[in-house]
């Protein structure tokens, strides 16, 4: 059995936590620790997978995501119903089974060469993950990465079918049924912050209003949540790098963040803690 490593990971969210929680699985000691960015994209998503979606990644790297996946949790297989009168086969994971709660809630203060220091004074060292989303270049040293905002949705309700509606080009809204009398609903909004700030009340009620449209919703006791998704130019399959001797980055999810992540955990874990 290979050398066990003790592991530090910033940020709770599907990058963060998916490499927490594979790397438990293969033996090593993991901290999480987040300071509860209210805006993490993680939030609100749905957690949809799709491999025709993902041109960034190759066949066997989609696989071995979905492998790593399916060794975590459990996989749902979904058949959509679209507008265009077609079926569309995706999985899904369940979020409140892949977000792990963090060991420590705190501000980092800064990352180190396998050091990370808490504003609390506390310092945690081991090999360090930094995967706080939008906000991981405020910590390590790479490309600046670009955050669009948008929003889901959960209604009150059931959807018989989950359904897919193509509602403007380039622009699609997704809705299924998440649990027992909950339907979740993300329409793919993407906005620069600018944007967001100025119309953050108008545009959840649109996404509130698109599900009321496209799929009969009801908006009674309907919720939007909104996060900030990080884009690494000339990165769509994600970023992935080392920052130094004992320290990787690992963000750029986009809207593909479920099964990217899944990916850059399989790579940590496989080629940093071997």
């Amino acid at each position: 059995m290979g050398r066990k490593h003790h592991v530090v990971i910033v940020g709770n969210g599907l990058f963060g936590s998916i490499a927490a929680t594979l790397a438990r699985a293969h033996g090593h000691e993991v901290t999480v620790v987040s300071n509860n960015e209210p805006h993490a994209a993680s939030l609100a998503s749905g957690c949809v997978l799709a491999p025709s979606w993902l041109s960034s990644l190759t066949t066997l790297e989609v696989a071995t995501a979905m492998g790593v996946l399916q060794e975590l949790y459990t996989v749902h297989p979904m058949d959509f119903q679209t507008n265009l009168l077609k079926r569309f086969k995706a999985h899904r994971v369940d979020p409140k089974d892949v977000l792990v709660k963090a060991d420590a809630v705190d501000t980092v203060a800064s990352v180190g060469d396998g050091v990370v220091k808490l504003a609390s004074g506390d310092v945690l060292r081991g090999k360090v993950l930094v995967a706080a989303g939008v906000w991981s270049d405020k910590l390590v040293t790479m490309p600046a990465i670009r955050g669009l905002w948008g929003a889901s949705a959960v209604f009150q309700g059931n959807l018989e079918v989950p359904r897919i509606h193509v509602y403007a080009p380039y622009r699609q809204a997704v809705a299924f049924q998440m649990s027992k009398n909950r339907v979740w609903m993300g329409d793919g909004t993407a906005l620069i912050e600018s944007t967001w700030s100025k119309e953050r009340v108008e545009r959840q009620l649109a996404t509130i209003g698109r599900g009321v449209k496209l799929f009969g919703l009801n908006a009674d006791k309907a919720k939007a949540t909104s996060g900030v998704r990080p884009y690494v130019e000339g990165h769509k399959a994600g970023y992935f790098a080392q920052t130094s001797r004992n320290v990787w980055v690992s963000t750029g999810g986009a809207k593909n963040g479920t099964v990217l992540a899944a990916w850059q955990a399989y790579r940590f874990v496989t080629e940093v803690l071997r």
